[in-house]
Order: structure tokens, then C-alpha cells, then sequence
């Protein structure tokens, strides 16, 4: 049993190769609709946008998520 779970959300899937080392803690969920992603979020301890090409996304896309984070009591953190 790992001893946390990484769970990458978002529309793009499996875009990138996971090390086998780290197989049984990376989860990926792609294409939830919106129960399924607000559902997804309530059970997060923390949520981290990560993987920004520019940051245009703090400033216009992750600001739904950041609040609906806030809204389930989600820690939200930033490493920009």
C-alpha cells in the first residue's frame, strides 16, 4: 500500500509517461464531467495546478477550480 496518492485531473488524459517506481501512487482522471470533478476534488487533502505552459492559467482557468477548492475546504498551493 503506498503511502499517499497524486491524483492528476484534467481534460488533456495520460499525457506523459509515469516511472513504474511511482505506478501504484499516480491516479489519473480526465474528461469528468462536473460531478464526477467536484466529487474527485472533495476527497483531495490539497490541490496544486501544476504543469502551467504560461501563466495565463492562474490568471483565467484555474480560478473555478482554485474556488471550488476553497468551497470543499481543499488546501490549495501554489508553486509558481
Amino acid at each position: 500500500m503506498s503511502p499517499f496518492q497524486l491524483h492528476l485531473v484534467g481534460s488533456g488524459g495520460r499525457q506523459f509517461e509515469v516511472p513504474p517506481e511511482l505506478d501504484n501512487v499516480v491516479v489519473f482522471h480526465s474528461d469528468l464531467d462536473y460531478t464526477q470533478f467536484f466529487d474527485t476534488l472533495a476527497r483531495m487533502d490539497i490541490c496544486v495546478p501544476a504543469f502551467v505552459r504560461d501563466s495565463t492559467y492562474y490568471e483565467y482557468q484555474a480560478s473555478a477550480t482554485i474556488g471550488l477548492c476553497l468551497e470543499l475546504n481543499v488546501r490549495f498551493d501554489s508553486f509558481r
